[in-house]
C-alpha cells in the first residue's frame, strides 16, 4: 500500500517512560488510525545491566524486568501488531549472554523475555516506500546535523530515534531527489535515575513522537504542562 499511515513510536525505555506515554499513543492511535505502528527502538532500558555503573538504590535486574513485562502488556493492548526496532538498550541482555559465553540459540526471544505476543517483530531496521527506519544508534552524530547525516549513509529518507534531545525534521536535496531525515525525540521520564547521566546537560529530552502520513512527516510532540505531566 504506497499511501499509508505509519505512527513513529519514540524511545520509551521502560519502565523509565513518562507517566502519560500510554494515554498519548491511545491519543494519537484514535487521531491518526494507524495503519502500521513502528517502535523506533529502546523499547526498555535495562538499567541495571549497563556497563556504566548502576545506582546502588535503583530496581535490580529482575524487578526492572518485572515493570518492563508490565509495561509490554499494557502497549500490547494498544497495539497488538508492531514492528520494533533492535536497539542498544533492548539489547543489553543478550550482550551480558555473549560475555558470558551464551549462544544466542539457548537464549530466549524477546517477545519470551519481555512477555509480549508473538505479532510484535523484531527487526534491525525496517525499509518500505523510500524510507527507511533506523534506531539511531548506528548514525555518526558528528558535525551536528544528524538527520543530514543519516540521508546521506542511506539516501533515503531516514526515521531515527535514540537521540533524546533531537526532534525535528530536516530536508536534504541532490541533483536528483529530495528526501526528508525526522529525530522522533523520546518518552521518557527524565527525572528518573536512569537519565541522571543527563542531568547536568543543559539540552533536555523532547518529548514526543512522529507519524509518516502518505510520505508526509510530521512531529507530535507531547506538551507538559508545569508539573510535567501531558496536557490533553
Amino acid at each position: 500500500m504506497k499511501n499509508k499511515t505509519i505512527l513513529v513510536i519514540s524511545d520509551t525505555q521502560a519502565p523509565f517512560h513518562h507517566k502519560d506515554t500510554l494515554a498519548f499513543l491511545k491519543h494519537l492511535k484514535a487521531k491518526y488510525k494507524p495503519d502500521e505502528v513502528v517502535h523506533i527502538g529502546d523499547l526498555f532500558d535495562f538499567c541495571a545491566l549497563s556497563d556504566y555503573l548502576s545506582d546502588p538504590d535503583g530496581l535490580s535486574a529482575g524487578h526492572e524486568l518485572k515493570e518492563a513485562q508490565k509495561f509490554s502488556r499494557e502497549l500490547a493492548k494498544i497495539f497488538p501488531k508492531m514492528k520494533i526496532l533492535e536497539s542498544n538498550h533492548d539489547i543489553r541482555f543478550y550482550k551480558r549472554a555473549f560475555k558470558a559465553g551464551i549462544p544466542r540459540a539457548m537464549m530466549r526471544s524477546y517477545n519470551e523475555v519481555f512477555d509480549a505476543p508473538p505479532s510484535w517483530e523484531w527487526v534491525s531496521s525496517y525499509e518500505v516506500n523510500n524510507m527507511i527506519f533506523v534506531h539511531g544508534h548506528q548514525v555518526h552524530a558528528g558535525g551536528g546535523n544528524v538527520p543530514q547525516n543519516a540521508i546521506r549513509k542511506y539516501m533515503k529518507n531516514v526515521i531515527l530515534g535514540h537521540f533524546h534531545t533531537r526532534f525535528g525534521i530536516d530536508y536534504y536535496a541532490n541533483q536528483n531527489d529530495l528526501f526528508f531525515g525526522m529525530c522522533v525525540g523520546s518518552l521518557i521520564d527524565h527525572h528518573s535515575y536512569a537519565f541522571q547521566y543527563q542531568a547536568s546537560e543543559v539540552r533536555k529530552p523532547l518529548i514526543g513522537t512522529g507519524v509518516i502520513v502518505n510520505g508526509k512527516p510530521i512531529l507530535e510532540p507531547m506538551v507538559l504542562d508545569t508539573k510535567g505531566r501531558w496536557k490533553k
